[in-house]
């Protein structure tokens, strides 16, 4: 447990003091590792679904031809509610922004100024995932955050090797005379 405490002091994080909130993140990571693990069986049952799909739209497709609505195997029906088909669609804010390049600079404006007051604003909820406080993860935690500050600290360092790297083209400049 010290290293927790080391974690949360390293972190300079919040701590959640609430035992109403503590149980509703257990549950929250529970449901989060249900939902996994559910993701997992709908990707291999999807997988799987592609095969039969792709034995049973041969089929599908003289059906739409002789137009029957039904098809029989030893123990199962097949009852076609719709035929699959293509349909085409216009999408408007493709065709708006082509406009704009197709009309003079008044038009633009007066269709800008009407995009303007089209507009939304949507609130976006929080994001989070909860995961168990174990020591693999404290770990796995301070590394990305070591990883974080090393990145940062490198873009710093190659900003100012870069302002001095020019720096010394410069002086090389003058001292050749150019």
């Amino acid at each position: 447990m010290k290293h927790i405490k080391d974690f949360h002091s390293f972190l300079n994080e919040m701590k959640i003091d609430n035992a109403d909130i503590e149980e509703s993140m257990a549950e929250f990571y529970e449901l989060q590792i249900q939902i996994a693990e559910l993701e997992l069986q709908l990707k291999e049952k999807k997988a799987k679904f592609k095969q039969f799909e792709t034995q049973l739209n041969p089929i599908l497709d003289g059906m739409v031809e002789t137009k029957d609505k039904l098809a029989f195997t030893e123990a199962y029906v097949v009852k076609i509610s719709r035929f699959g088909h293509e349909r085409v669609t216009s999408s408007y804010k493709e065709a708006f922004e082509l406009s704009l390049t197709k009309v003079n600079g008044a038009t633009r404006r007066i269709l800008n100024e009407a995009l303007i007051t089209t507009q939304k604003i949507t609130k976006i909820s929080h994001s989070y995932d909860i995961e168990k406080l174990t020591e693999s993860n404290i770990f796995r935690t301070i590394l990305d955050k070591l990883k974080m500050m090393a990145k940062s600290f490198l873009s710093i360092f190659k900003k100012e090797t870069k302002a001095i790297d020019e720096g010394n083209d410069e002086l090389k400049k003058l001292a050749e005379g150019k």
